[in-house]
């Protein structure tokens, strides 16, 4: 194997690795020597691609940024109202926070303040703020957007806690699924809003997809 090739194999499990240990521990309890360990590369090997602690979880931080941003483009595609989209996104969310451990360590630097200009909430709360800004005008949010947004953002903070809680809590949130739970939270709002407007559209909790 060329050294470019292994020096590219070595770069990604360095990555992986971090994101995981980012995932479990936070910035604070991540170490580069627990890293390297993980990933099975010296740490000769680790200063070289990677200088310091902050320059790896920025990367870790631009990996899960780039996976959402993939992620939202089906959201901007949907041909669905922008209320019912913004709920369609909190759960391609979760999804992501379900199943890459890298997108779940881009949320957790973003909390721990370790953020970089790839801060994870700022990768999806534009997307959110087009949607309801859309609602608004064509008059179906029924509320500031300001405050919707506030709510929907609780929602994902909660989404995003509940994969790195207590481990007793997160395998019962896990197992019970994220989206499932989240379906729950948009069951009892969407009925709200049918009491409050009852001439809308009807609301889809679990999404379209």
């Amino acid at each position: 194997m060329a050294r470019q090739d292994r020096a590219e194999l070595t770069r990604r499990a360095l990555i992986a690795a971090a994101s995981a240990e980012f995932d479990k521990h936070g910035y604070a309890g991540t170490s580069l020597s627990r890293v390297s360990s993980a990933a099975g590369v010296s740490m000769g090997a680790l200063t070289f691609h990677f200088g310091a602690k902050d320059e790896l979880a920025a990367v870790v931080q631009a990996w899960g940024a780039a996976k959402t941003n993939a992620a939202l483009q089906d959201i901007h595609e949907q041909r669905v109202p922008p209320l019912q989209a913004a709920i369609d996104l909190t759960h391609t969310l979760a999804k992501l926070l379900e199943e890459e451990a890298g997108v779940r360590a881009a949320a957790r630097l973003a909390r721990d303040g370790a953020s970089t200009s790839e801060d994870w909430n700022a990768v999806w709360i534009p997307t959110l703020r087009q949607l309801l800004a859309r609602a608004a005008a064509e008059g179906t949010l029924g509320a500031d957007p300001k405050d919707f947004e506030a709510l929907v953002s609780l929602l994902v903070a909660g989404v995003e806690a509940a994969a790195h809680t207590h481990p007793s809590v997160r395998e019962t949130s896990l197992r019970h699924g994220l989206r499932q739970q989240l379906t729950l939270a948009w069951q009892v709002l969407a009925g709200i809003y049918r009491v409050a407007r009852p001439g809308e559209p009807e609301l889809l909790p679990a999404g379209t997809s």
